[in-house]
């Protein structure tokens, strides 16, 4: 199964982005207890993590959701919380990033979408590896 990111995964490749995607969840859930924020994980990352026990073998991102108040709560704290190489990444703390909902990147690594490459050459906005955070109303 192919995934999305612009060269093809070998497995070793692909093992070290979901490890370094683990080590930026960690500093997410630290964070988020820290404020006392709601989340859980969502998608392919529930199904892994019942049916697999970790990541699906071929899965390339981690989904985070929360309810839209720990979402709003977050985006006012994770500007400042997240300390670099962490980015907390928004249409309004990244112009041109736009998504619909946040990104928790890791500035020392890089993780280019093979739709936004090929979509547009010019990608001035973080793309280091990431994991993605979804509002639910």
């Amino acid at each position: 199964m192919e995934n999305n990111y612009l060269k093809r995964f070998k497995e070793n490749e692909l093992r070290s982005c979901q490890l370094k995607q683990l080590e930026i969840l960690k500093i997410f859930d630290r964070i988020c207890r820290k404020h006392n924020l709601r989340y859980w994980i969502d998608g392919g990352t529930l199904l892994g993590a019942v049916r697999h026990k970790g990541f699906i073998p071929w899965d390339d991102d981690l989904d985070i959701a929360m309810l839209r108040n720990d979402f709003e709560k977050l985006n006012e704290v994770g500007p400042t919380e997240f300390k670099k190489p962490y980015f907390w990444q928004t249409e309004e703390t990244d112009r041109g990033s736009a998504r619909g909902h946040a990104q928790l990147r890791n500035s020392d690594t890089a993780g280019i979408i093979k739709t936004e490459y090929e979509r547009q050459r010019n990608n001035n906005f973080n793309q280091g590896i990431f994991i993605d955070i979804f509002p639910f109303d």
